[in-house]
C-alpha cells in the first residue's frame, strides 16, 4: 500500500469521527494538518492500521538532538507477544482520551504487571522498560514526548521480549519473519 493509500486510511478514519466528542474531533483536526507530516503504521500483515503518529516538532535529524513531540492514534491493541521497549532513554505519554491497560514486564518477579492508564495521566516508559498496550475503552489519543534516541537506527535499537524464555528479538529481525 503507498503514502497516498495511508493517508486515505487516516482520512477515512477521520470522517467516522462525526459522533465523538468535540475533543478527539479537535484531535482529528491536529492530525490532519499534521505540521511535520504523519506516518499509519500498519499491523504485521500490512491490512489493518495499528498505530497514527503525527509529528508535531521536525526531525532534527542529528543536529539538536532536541526531544521529539508525537501525537499518537491507537487502532488496536498490541498483541499478547508484541512485549516490547523503545529507543529513546526516556519518554513518556499524556494519555489524552479513552485510557488503556498497560501490561509492563517486571524482570525481577518475572511477570507481566497489569495497571490502567486513564486519561490525562503520565505514563513514563524507560528504554529497558518492555510493555505492551491493550485499549479497553475505544481508541484512544495520547501525546507521547521522546528524549535522545539510545542507538542509531539498525534495525537493533528496540524490539521485542518473548517473556517465556526471556529472548530479545530486535524490531528489524522481527519484522523480516
Amino acid at each position: 500500500m503507498n503514502e497516498h493509500d495511508r493517508s486515505a486510511v487516516v482520512i477515512e478514519y477521520a470522517s467516522e469521527c462525526a459522533e465523538a466528542p468535540l475533543f478527539e474531533k479537535l484531535l482529528w483536526k491536529v492530525a490532519l494538518w499534521a505540521p511535520f507530516g504523519m506516518r499509519v503504521i500498519w499491523d504485521d500483515t500490512q491490512k489493518s492500521p495499528y498505530l497514527l503518529r503525527v509529528y508535531l516538532t521536525p526531525d532534527w535529524k542529528g543536529t539538536l538532538r532536541l526531544p521529539r513531540l508525537y501525537l499518537h492514534h491507537f487502532f488496536r491493541s498490541d498483541g499478547d507477544r508484541e512485549v516490547h521497549n523503545h529507543p529513546w532513554g526516556k519518554s513518556v505519554s499524556l494519555v489524552l482520551t479513552r485510557g488503556y491497560r498497560e501490561f509492563r514486564w517486571d524482570p525481577v518477579a518475572q511477570i507481566m504487571e497489569e495497571r490502567v492508564v486513564r486519561p490525562w495521566r503520565l505514563n513514563r516508559i524507560g528504554r529497558n522498560d518492555f510493555h505492551r498496550v491493550e485499549l479497553h475503552k475505544g481508541r484512544p489519543w495520547t501525546l507521547f514526548l521522546t528524549g535522545r534516541r539510545v542507538e542509531a537506527a539498525k534495525g537493533e535499537d528496540w524490539g521485542f521480549l518473548n517473556t517465556d524464555n526471556g529472548e530479545y528479538t530486535p524490531w528489524g529481525e522481527w519484522h523480516a519473519k
